[in-house]
């Protein structure tokens, strides 16, 4: 690599130090500077390696993405692929390669220090949405770039990427109301999810917006699994709801089944609501009504965003909220498709 940067420097009749300058689009390369050096990076088929690039510019070109989520649920849950999918597709057309970490509530304290002081990272994605979550507290105590992907619990001055959980949540209640259901019970998530606390949040403000007293008999918290979703329908139905709102789709669609295996029809005695709009809602029988979030637009928002923060780290933290829509289908009665 040297001795090619010592060749590409002499042919342009620029130095070494140049070369790398413009490798590394510095905005204060003269233009005709940069031309020169780029025509014969290209005649010459030069390929600046990782590491060199690094060397030259103080990084690394390499983002961690920080899952913390017991591993059973990170590939049974169809969300956290559509995650990294979009994640790894931004990160591709920046050039940039993205290094996976996972990290559940049993990981040693090390391993969490390893990823904010140790790794050779530029910087992170973090989807943690857990009220403490380690992760965040060790990044925290160092200067290495991130963001969240969901809203931090408390702290303000953190960089984050998400939607707003709890108007969606209410949204997607109010419909129900609207639809003459007065019995609305939920499946929540667990109560140390931000996320999850967010949309029991929505599901109570539509409640109280509309003189409704809410009923603890029809709030099942859960873990965000098909399987809790299931007990859940279970302990639900001996308090006579007429709608249930999921948190989120994988949910949704074991209760649909779960209710058809009670003799429940779906949306006929209870209508069904779930969250997410993964690719279960449509195919499900009866199509799953819920709360579409842009999975692919929030991952390419937190790359951006940290890319923003890596380039400049004094720039203040990026703080964005994309909007959601209520896909309406079959089962809250009010469409066919």
């Amino acid at each position: 690599m040297a001795d090619t940067l010592e060749r590409i420097a002499e042919l342009a009749g620029v130095s070494r130090s140049t070369v790398s300058r413009v490798l590394n689009q510095d905005p204060h390369v003269r233009d005709s500077t940069r031309a020169r050096v780029l025509e014969i990076v290209e005649r010459e088929r030069f390929e600046p390696n990782r590491a060199a690039r690094g060397l030259a510019s103080g990084r690394a070109g390499m983002i961690g993405v920080v899952i913390s989520v017991d591993l059973a649920h990170l590939f049974s849950d169809p969300y956290f692929p559509l995650v990294l999918k979009g994640i790894y597709d931004a990160a591709r057309s920046r050039d940039l390669v993205v290094s996976l970490w996972i990290v559940d509530e049993e990981d040693d304290p090390r391993a969490v220090n390893k990823i904010a002081r140790g790794s050779m990272l530029d910087g992170a994605i973090v989807a943690a949405g857990a009220t403490n979550d380690p992760t965040v507290a060790a990044l925290c105590s160092t200067s290495k770039p991130f963001v969240l992907l969901g809203r931090p619990a408390d702290d303000p001055s953190l960089s984050y990427v998400d939607v707003d959980n709890r108007d969606a949540a209410a949204a997607a209640t109010t419909h129900l109301l609207a639809r003459g259901r007065r019995r609305i019970a939920t499946v929540a998530g667990p109560s140390f999810s931000i996320a999850a606390i967010d949309r029991k949040a929505g599901y109570l403000d539509a409640l109280v917006r509309a003189g409704i007293e809410p009923d603890p008999d029809l709030v099942y918290e859960s873990d965000f699994s098909a399987a809790s979703a299931v007990v859940g329908t279970r302990r639900l139905i001996d308090h006579e709801p007429d709608a249930i709102v999921a948190a989120n789709d994988v949910m949704a669609v074991a209760i649909m089944a779960e209710l058809a295996a009670m003799g429940r029809r779906v949306p006929d005695d209870v209508a069904v609501v779930g969250f997410d709009d993964l690719p279960i809602a449509a195919q499900a029988n009866p199509s799953l009504t819920t709360v579409r979030q842009p999975i692919g637009l929030l991952a390419r928002e937190a790359l951006g965003a940290l890319t923003e923060l890596i380039a400049d780290p004094s720039s203040g933290p990026r703080q964005i909220v994309i909007p959601t829509e209520l896909i309406i289908r079959s089962s809250c009665g009010s469409a066919t498709r």
